[in-house]
């Protein structure tokens, strides 16, 4: 039996082969402007979804080695209007980085990756969010995620010899409804319909006016809440506050399925999560998370309010997090009971 998916995947091969000499003139992939400034065309290989569809891309002729002086190869990924898009590298060997001083170094053959499209195009006026090189164990992060329904990868190595040949990268997209995300992970297996639990990216709460990114959350049995951009990379210099506010009878629970923060100590890391048992930041600190990775942290607070604050500095990004939360009623047998009072102290309050 051949699946719906698999049909997709042999289409998509074929169109990679069709595709290599598209017009670089034509409004699928345009001119853009090298770091010398010098007008660039580039070859254009396209992607378009078919409603939450998948499939392989791969750098051209993979496993062989890549040619040497390969001006741009744009790969587009263009989504339906509400769908975003997701590239999981499974292979990666590329020239690694060389030093262009006492401490810096810079990607001669590289892979650069535009995340905030909303058309599948770019010009000389778009910049990157990311650089890639080297190999698959070297990157930060295997997967990316787009802001709008397009992403496009631009693939480019330099004219000089090396002493070893590269075999290029290998890679899966995937087409996610941008208002839907699975509980269980976002490879294509778990898209099989029935096999996971669903949610959104977007946070349940009231946004405060004005601000970036500080949530009143009440009047919910349950729901999730995110950093700025999740999946994507938060931005640098963000603020954020999460308040919730429980019943009289309730107690917050919060989950914290996924935390990703720059991968420093600390003592060096300006970016982090804190956790209060209260109303504001005056309460009882239950945790800081400032380093690295964690995954499934659970906080429950003592009385109706909790409190969270997330903070990032402007030197680096990383994913951010993923959170659920729970207003827990510790009556045995009721229900609610809401306090109109209660609440409109606190709006004042904050």
């Amino acid at each position: 039996m051949v699946y719906w998916y698999e049909s997709l995947f042999l289409y998509i091969v074929s169109f990679l082969v069709q595709t290599q000499g598209i017009d670089p003139s034509s409004d699928a992939c345009l001119n853009i402007e090298s770091d010398y400034n010098q007008p660039k065309a580039c070859e254009c290989v396209t992607f378009q979804s078919y409603g939450l569809s998948t499939g392989q891309f791969h750098s051209p002729d993979y496993p062989i080695p890549y040619q040497r002086g390969i001006n741009c190869i744009l790969y587009n990924f263009v989504g339906d209007v509400n769908e975003i898009v997701e590239i999981k590298f499974l292979d990666m060997d590329l020239k690694g980085p060389v030093p262009i001083g006492l401490s810096q170094t810079q990607c001669r053959d590289w892979l650069r990756i535009y995340k905030n499209l909303d058309r599948g195009e770019i010009n000389e006026n778009v910049r990157h969010q990311d650089e890639l090189c080297g190999s698959l164990t070297s990157l930060e992060d295997k997967k990316f995620y787009s802001s709008g329904r397009a992403l496009i990868m631009e693939f480019h190595t330099d004219t000089e010899e090396s002493t070893r040949r590269f075999t290029g990268f290998k890679g899966r997209f995937t087409f996610l409804d941008k208002n839907r995300i699975d509980r269980c992970g976002s490879s294509f297996d778990h898209h099989v319909p029935g096999r996971c639990n669903t949610g959104a990216f977007k946070t349940d709460g009231i946004l405060r006016y004005g601000t970036q990114c500080t949530y009143d959350i009440q009047n919910r049995t349950k729901g999730k809440f995110f950093s700025p951009r999740y999946p994507q990379k938060y931005p640098k210099s963000s603020d954020c506050q999460f308040m919730f506010m429980g019943n009289v009878n309730e107690r917050v629970k919060v989950l914290f399925k996924l935390i990703n923060l720059p991968n420093r100590s600390c003592g060096e890391n300006g970016d982090m999560i804190r956790v209060y048992d209260g109303s504001d930041k005056s309460a009882k600190l239950l945790h800081t998370f400032c380093d690295n990775t964690h995954n499934q942290e659970t906080f429950e607070s003592s009385g109706q309010y909790m409190y969270i604050e997330f903070h990032s500095d402007r030197h680096y990004e990383a994913q951010g997090f993923a959170a659920d939360y729970e207003f827990i009623d510790t009556r045995e047998g009721g229900s609610p009971v809401p306090s109109d009072s209660m609440y409109t102290q606190l709006f004042l309050k904050h």
